[in-house]
Order: C-alpha cells, then sequence, then structure tokens
C-alpha cells in the first residue's frame, strides 16, 4: 500500500521536479544538526533562485 501511494504520488513529483533541476534532495539519516544545515542551504538557494540573485532568471 505505501509502495503504491509512492509510486502513484511521490514519485512523479519527484522526477517532475527533478526535469526541471528544481528538486533538492537532503540525506535526512545523518545527526539532526547536518539535516538542518542542509534543508537551510537548499531553502536558501531556492531563494536566491527565485529573486534572480543567482544570475538566472527571477522564477515567478
Amino acid at each position: 500500500m505505501r509502495l503504491t501511494a509512492y509510486a502513484n504520488q511521490t514519485k512523479p513529483l519527484i522526477d517532475y521536479y527533478g526535469a526541471r533541476g528544481l528538486l533538492r534532495t537532503v540525506d535526512a539519516s545523518q545527526p539532526v544538526g547536518q539535516v538542518t544545515a542542509a534543508l537551510v542551504e537548499a531553502i536558501e538557494q531556492r531563494d536566491q533562485m527565485a529573486s534572480g540573485k543567482d544570475g538566472g532568471p527571477a522564477i515567478a
């Protein structure tokens, strides 16, 4: 049941955002501090992309 839900609901989103270069993955098996740091970094990178500060076009 859980794998079916993953295949039907999650995997398509991973493929969609991955194909557009918008997917960020975080290894959640690491210690909490490392996971938190990786999440903060991913969010900051997303914010820079959204504002156009990374040199690329702003994301609407």
